[in-house]
């Protein structure tokens, strides 16, 4: 709905489906018990399918008009403001996913997250790749390898929170390589 800001299509996203999980959770739940079995396994990916399908359905144009709204001129403002903003979409996802499913799916979770996070990368590569000052690329070298550190920490290994680094790997790998051509 055009008329409807983002924040506002955004808490719809979460609210209705938070409000649906306790009905569909145990249905879910159901099915991820009897997995060992065939068509159980198939419904079960196919419910996976469907969850990821729709949920990339219902976030991809929230993501782009957002991130149409991030036009720092300082690359560095720009790329803290789009992590920023890219951290807290994966976290609420992951958290959302998780309130629904108990089976530990992480490598299709990941899968997905890092669909999402597809036009991010875009986003902000198009402003890195034609970056030619040595500071700003090693102070975004710094920053994309803050959030693959933090994925480290021990604490975090205990509990089942996101790995926001694992989904940047490729953008700082990429930044590094810009930095590492000028160089």
């Amino acid at each position: 709905d055009g008329s409807m800001t983002i924040g506002k299509q955004t808490t719809i996203c979460y609210v209705k489906f938070k409000g649906i999980a306790p009905t569909i959770k145990p249905l879910v739940n159901q099915i991820e018990k009897r997995c060992e079995h065939t068509e159980y396994q198939s419904l079960y990916d196919d419910v996976l399918y469907t969850w990821f399908q729709t949920r990339h359905y219902l976030l991809s144009p929230i993501i782009t008009q957002k991130l149409q709204q991030f036009e720092a001129s300082d690359l560095l403002t720009l790329a803290k403001g789009v992590c920023a903003y890219m951290m807290n979409v994966c976290k609420d996802e992951f958290d959302l996913y998780h309130s629904l499913f108990q089976s530990p799916q992480e490598e299709r979770l990941y899968q997905y997250l890092e669909l999402l996070t597809q036009q991010f990368y875009n986003h902000l590569w198009s402003r890195i790749n034609r970056e030619n000052d040595m500071n700003t690329l090693n102070e975004l070298c710094n920053l994309f390898s803050m959030y693959v550190m933090q994925d480290n920490n021990e604490y975090q290994e205990e509990r089942k929170q996101l790995k926001f680094g694992k989904l940047i790997q490729t953008l700082l790998k990429d930044t590094q390589g810009r930095l590492f051509s000028r160089s």
